[in-house]
């Protein structure tokens, strides 16, 4: 029964998000915003340029060429943190590389699971902010677990909670998204807010499949 109804309930969110054969579509991805630190106390621009299955390119303004940047090109990963006294670029060791390239899964969890051999289990329902959402258990091969919540009129994810490994510490990262907009046929929500993290990131614009040069992924070299 339950596995029927988990179909059932995909198919509705499928729909909802522009219908399955446009997601399967979509190739490359790059959307553009500003990510509010400390309730505001902080706005840099943000940029994220995905290309699938695993490059992923994630840049953060702090200032006057300061930049944070998180990349992978499918095989190795790096980072600039200019906090850390230097804007040279770091190589990533493995499992940060790993956590890099799952932000590169655009379609989320519910869309290709099969192909990438993510097990999903429907859990019933539970109130998110007072409204019954549809509650979705995701388990990928690397076994990081995602908890998503579909709300059972428009079937769109409102939440997801996701459990990661930081230094060998288990640690929940919770994401809430609202606003949701139809852009090009795809309908996508303007505002993410990792609560945990103490950001929202409020988007303005979304490029869907723009023609990306691999080599933007690649590490650069050190100034």
């Amino acid at each position: 029964m339950y596995a029927q109804k988990l179909e059932d309930v995909l198919a509705k969110h499928y729909e909802a998000r522009g219908g399955l054969a446009k997601l399967k579509a979509l190739k490359s991805l790059r959307i553009t915003g500003k990510a509010e630190i400390g309730g505001g106390a902080r706005t840099l621009n943000m940029e994220q340029t995905v290309m699938m299955p695993n490059k992923i390119l994630v840049r953060l303004e702090m200032g006057p060429g300061m930049a944070m940047v998180q990349a992978s090109n499918g095989k190795a990963g790096y980072m600039i943190q200019p906090w850390s006294g230097s804007n040279d670029p770091q190589p990533a060791d493995e499992p940060t590389r790993k956590q890099i390239e799952e932000q590169a899964n655009i379609l989320g969890d519910l869309v290709n699971y099969k192909e990438n051999n993510i097990a999903l289990e429907l859990l019933g329902q539970e109130d998110v902010e007072g409204s019954p959402a549809f509650k979705i258990k995701a388990v990928n091969p690397n076994g990081t677990t995602t908890t998503y919540f579909l709300d059972v009129d428009s079937y769109l994810e409102v939440k997801s909670v996701r459990k990661i490994k930081v230094q060998d510490k288990e640690q929940e990262v919770e994401v809430r998204n609202s606003d949701y907009k139809t852009i090009d046929g795809y309908t996508v929500p303007m505002v993410i807010n990792q609560s945990a993290m103490g950001v929202v990131v409020k988007l303005s614009k979304y490029e869907f499949n723009p023609t990306i040069a691999e080599s933007i992924f690649d590490m650069p070299a050190k100034k």
